[in-house]
């Protein structure tokens, strides 16, 4: 995708991400690369570990889709997606 290209040129996307990308739909399911493992798994609660970060997904009906070589795909109502405090690498 040209546009990740583009936006990533503004920033060091190979130091602040390492890898790492985030895609969902606020309300619907979501797709996640540089998946190191999951943390923890819940209908409601998901928590994947990134290189650098760990990241806590919140929903409903929360499933992985496919989760293979660093991808993982979410299915199920994504609510919230943010950083766990204190995560950072």
């Amino acid at each position: 995708m040209r546009l990740y290209g583009e936006i990533f040129k503004t920033v060091n996307a190979s130091e602040a991400f390492a890898g790492a990308r985030c895609d969902f739909f606020p309300c619907g399911g979501g797709y996640f690369q540089g998946v190191k493992t999951l943390g923890y798994f819940s209908a409601e609660r998901v928590v994947l570990v990134f290189k650098r970060a760990d990241i806590e997904v919140l929903g409903q009906d929360l499933s992985v889709v496919k989760y293979c070589e660093g991808d993982l795909q979410l299915s199920g109502k994504i609510r919230a997606v943010s950083i766990i405090e204190g995560s950072e690498r």
